[in-house]
């Protein structure tokens, strides 16, 4: 082999640069991956704080419907509950549908409240309001023999915020 010549080739001088297109390629991927993490954690946070908004409201507006049964239990003149004279308590009729907040008055003006505030130790901020509205003799107890009895009653409480309105409706039964 006198006259020939033995070339050699350079693989390693073809691939100048290769490296740092893969390396631009992984800084791309592991950028989109930063930030569709960061966009899920901050969805996250927003999920988060709308549950806690709503579960604080609607505890609140049980709270208040609370205070309202409670009050009823705890009222022993049958005169007050057969003559509604508390304001919060109502007979029901087909204009006042309490499960609209539209229909919830408790300014203390014109005399047509039908709500009050609920105890400020439930709410400091007095925005939980309470109403109670007199079904009237439960369907079925009337039939009974006894000198008693049984009244139903629609227990609300609602709970009024910048975060939101939750309203809680209780069924209530009292025998006298």
């Amino acid at each position: 082999m006198n006259g020939m010549k033995i070339r050699s080739i350079n693989r390693l001088g073809r691939e100048d640069g290769s490296v740092l297109v893969i390396t631009l390629m992984m800084l791309a991927f592991l950028s989109l991956l930063g930030v569709s993490a960061t966009t899920t954690s901050t969805i996250e946070v927003q999920i988060a704080g709308n549950d806690r908004n709503f579960k604080r409201n609607f505890y609140k507006a049980e709270a208040g419907a609370m205070e309202a049964a409670q009050r009823l239990e705890n009222e022993t003149d049958t005169n007050v509950l057969i003559n509604r004279t508390p304001v919060y308590l109502t007979l029901f009729n087909a204009t006042v549908d309490m499960t609209k907040s539209s229909s919830w008055d408790y300014d203390n003006v014109g005399g047509n409240d039908n709500a009050v505030t609920a105890d400020l130790n439930i709410d400091p901020d007095g925005a939980t309001y309470f109403s109670i509205v007199d079904v009237g003799i439960a369907g079925g107890s009337s039939l009974s023999l006894g000198s008693t009895s049984l009244h139903e009653y629609a227990v609300y409480g609602l709970y009024r915020s910048t975060d939101g309105e939750s309203l809680v409706e209780l069924g209530y039964r009292k025998r006298f």
